[in-house]
């Protein structure tokens, strides 16, 4: 376990605030996992982003970048990963923050534990009523995605997650999903909590990409 490292693959569009939060609560939680925070900003028109990395970025191991052009959710995850190294890695919303200090050693230990896991999760209570509320399933069909821990080596073998047509911006965890539990692997939720905001997408998405959501 000791030499297991885990990168932080942040995928943003605006919304600096939850943003910073988001930052804040991982150093505010065990960091000894970590190996990269790779943060993938998906051609923001808020400025600042570099202030608040600078502001945090002690050691040298968050890593701005951006997709050559405007690619919405799927891609833009996609281009971040393209920076990870590690074992293992988090696709974790901006809009997020880590409430349980050892949120990433629960994660990979319920992952090193079982061959067969394909996404590990953590709980989602509510962003500005965080009553943590502990589940523990190993035979989910599907788990949200603010906060997926998944095998770098498989999330490169399954080709990333889906960014064509309707899958440009949602649907993607979905199919993901499918395809993970078509591979025969499991999809676990463990009591362990980072808080998700959610609901902020139509915001920044055109009409024509809104009209793919369904």
């Amino acid at each position: 376990m000791q030499d297991i490292k885990i990168d932080i693959v942040i995928p943003i569009h605006n919304a600096f605030y939850f943003f910073e939060n988001c930052l804040h609560s991982i150093f505010c939680c065990d960091t000894d996992l970590i190996g990269k925070i790779i943060v993938s900003d998906d051609h923001s028109t808020e400025e600042g982003i570099e202030e608040i990395i600078k502001k945090y970025n002690k050691n040298d191991n968050i890593i701005l970048t951006k997709p050559t052009e405007r690619s919405y959710f799927s891609a833009n995850v996609n281009h971040g990963f393209n920076f990870v190294s590690e074992k293992y890695f988090i696709m974790l919303s901006s809009d997020t923050r880590a409430i349980s200090y050892d949120w990433l050693k629960v994660l990979i230990n319920e992952y090193e534990s079982d061959e067969n896991i394909g996404i590990v999760a953590p709980c989602y209570p509510e962003y500005l009523n965080p009553q943590p509320v502990s589940r523990y399933s190993k035979d989910l069909s599907f788990v949200s995605p603010p906060g997926w821990c998944i095998k770098t080596d498989l999330f490169k073998e399954m080709n990333g997650l889906r960014s064509d047509g309707k899958y440009i911006h949602w649907n993607s965890d979905y199919e993901f999903c499918e395809r993970i539990i078509n591979r025969g692997l499991k999809i676990v939720q463990v009591p362990t909590f980072v808080c998700h905001w959610g609901g902020r997408s139509k915001e920044f998405v055109s009409q024509e990409i809104w009209n793919t959501r369904y």
